[in-house]
């Protein structure tokens, strides 16, 4: 789950090369955990991780790998729900199955929360539901049971 999150995010994150995708993002952390996709009333196989990367440009976008291929979605409006929750509110969805070229819809809306334990100390869950705001179709994407979360500051970037 280390490498791929970075290739994907060079698509994602729409530079001009590897080199430039890893200036753009500021800060990341990559999950492992319990994971479940969601697309319309179809659950899609999933890989037990996810990835979060917070870009330069203030977007964070959240990416989840499956045998038939990558899901991102993103946004860039965090908020603080309470002590133990934030919400980034979700504006595109991503997605690359098989050979098929990458999909990109930004008429969506909804939001990734995050749930730390009690103390603070750690990231517990990661929750996305989203919708397509013009063809009604949702999606969810939940990392639960979060058991490790390795966070990467990158530095250089811009």
């Amino acid at each position: 789950m280390r490498a791929l999150p970075i290739v994907f995010c060079a698509a994602a994150c729409a530079p001009a090369s590897a080199e430039e995708a890893r200036s753009n993002i500021r800060d990341s952390i990559a999950f492992e955990g319990k994971c479940r996709i969601q697309i319309a009333e179809a659950s899609v196989p999933c890989n037990n991780g996810a990835a979060l990367f917070r870009l330069v440009n203030d977007r964070t976008i959240v990416i989840f790998g499956s045998p038939a291929g990558m899901f991102t979605v993103a946004g860039a409006q965090e908020k603080r729900i309470d002590d133990r929750t934030q919400a980034l509110a979700i504006d595109t969805i991503r997605f690359k199955i098989g050979d098929h070229d990458e999909t990109v819809d930004s008429n969506m809306e909804g939001e990734c929360r995050t749930s730390t334990s009690a103390d603070g100390s750690r990231i517990e869950a990661i929750r996305c539901a989203v919708r397509d705001k013009v063809k009604k179709a949702k999606f969810s994407f939940d990392l639960t049971d979060i058991t490790t979360a390795k966070r990467t500051v990158v530095t250089g970037s811009k």
